[in-house]
């Protein structure tokens, strides 16, 4: 192979890898949210002050719409039943409608607060369903994930245990 090829196959391989890690980030790694900036209302359609939700809280951002979502929610159940000791809020947050989210969370029986964020999910950067969050006492990012995780594993739940000691 001659230099000048080399040169191009070394180019290109960086300008991919440059892509593909920003690929990997923009849906693999959950963003950076402010969250006491966020906007939310209760599904009754008032407003929610992040300062009155009890911390450390454990946040899950989700779709009604989202396979993954619905996975998952047997074992967030089964965490909530695990951190309760903790005093963990656990809260679910999507951008649909009031009344969408009402009825979910009545024919799923979700034991949790639902909220619907003002701020479009594309618009705080979250791309990939579910993202969960857990803030400690100061309402610090101590742990965040995306995709579907195994909330009720051993190694995981010691993890967020930890972030919020």
């Amino acid at each position: 192979m001659s230099k000048n090829k080399k040169i191009a196959f070394a180019c290109l391989f960086f300008i991919l890898l440059v892509i593909g890690l920003k690929y990997y980030k923009k849906y693999n790694v959950a963003p950076e949210i402010k969250f006491k900036s966020i906007e939310l209302t209760d599904l009754e359609g008032r407003k929610v002050n992040w300062n009155q939700i009890p911390k450390p809280i454990f946040i899950n951002y989700f779709g009604t719409w989202c396979i993954d979502c619905r996975k998952e929610l047997p074992a967030l159940i089964a965490l909530g039943k695990i951190l309760a000791e903790e005093k963990v809020s656990i809260i679910l947050i999507s951008d649909e409608s009031t009344e969408r989210l009402q009825d979910y969370v009545s024919k799923n029986n979700i034991p949790f607060k639902v909220y619907h964020s003002i701020s479009n999910f594309k618009d705080l950067g979250v791309v990939k369903f579910p993202t969960s969050y857990v803030l400690d006492k100061e309402g610090r990012i101590v742990y965040s994930a995306t995709d579907v995780q195994p909330w009720t594993n051993h190694e995981v739940v010691e993890q967020i245990k930890d972030g919020i000691r």
